[in-house]
């Protein structure tokens, strides 16, 4: 038996749901007048699943994206993103990033009005995403992939059109969104960068959209300029 409690940010129960699981479960709480997550309002809610005498604890953020006439929208308001690229990098440390680091660039970057982050270019460590969720910040989660090395070679394109690499670039769409799929900051997907564009782009953002259609599709290199395949229906944005 499986329990569900959610809990407001007081501690006081505001939903709660039981069922005896075998294999895959889906559990449903219905929540009157929810506090929306937002960059404005991090409001982050605590989800309780109790069983087989365990006890995991989840940040639970509520808020609706989606993209009307060419206009993000967060929760029905317009959103104008301001954002940066972020390295996950530290200038003594390297890669191995101290968690007061993390917190002192979110807190430079809202001294600065930015509230979007882009994870160039790959996904983030899962501790900074956890930071933007409560700081409030909207994130553009990119897939580890970047392939300048082809351009030697003299085709940029040479991976993504060749379908022997498939499983390879599905195999980053696939292990960041199971990642980071519950995470409120992470409002847009990104297939990676400066890679080209053709099939197995294609085969990561069509996984991506089948897998959760709450979140738009993004990938810089479908853009025009750089010539690849033609068909970009799988996308919703590109940059220009």
């Amino acid at each position: 038996e499986v329990q569900v409690q959610l809990l407001d940010a007081n501690g006081r129960e505001v939903g709660t749901s039981t069922a005896r699981v075998k294999g895959k479960e889906t559990l449903r709480l219905g929540i009157a007048s929810p506090v929306l997550w937002s960059a404005e309002n991090p409001y982050l809610y605590s989800l309780l699943v109790s069983g087989a005498g365990e006890v995991l604890h989840f940040h639970v953020g509520l808020r609706k994206v989606e993209v009307v006439d060419g206009v993000f929208r967060i929760n029905g308001q317009d959103i104008k993103l301001k954002g940066v690229n972020r390295h996950d990098s530290h200038p003594e440390l390297g890669q191995t990033i101290p968690l007061k680091h993390m917190i002192q660039d979110l807190k430079l970057m809202k001294q600065h009005n930015i509230n979007t982050i882009r994870t160039s270019h790959y996904p983030n460590d899962p501790r900074f995403l956890d930071l933007c969720d409560q700081y409030g910040f909207y994130v553009i989660d990119e897939a580890d992939l970047e392939a300048h090395g082809v351009l030697h070679a003299g085709d940029y394109h040479m991976l993504t059109k060749n379908s022997e690499w498939e499983a390879a670039f599905l195999d980053r769409a696939v292990r960041m969104v199971e990642r980071d799929k519950n995470h409120p900051s992470v409002v847009i997907w990104s297939m990676g960068n400066e890679s080209g564009y053709g099939v197995n782009h294609i085969a990561m953002a069509r996984w991506t959209r089948e897998r959760d259609t709450t979140r738009p599709v993004h990938y810089e290199g479908a853009a025009l300029k750089y010539n690849g395949h033609p068909d970009t229906s799988c996308l919703d944005m590109n940059s220009r």
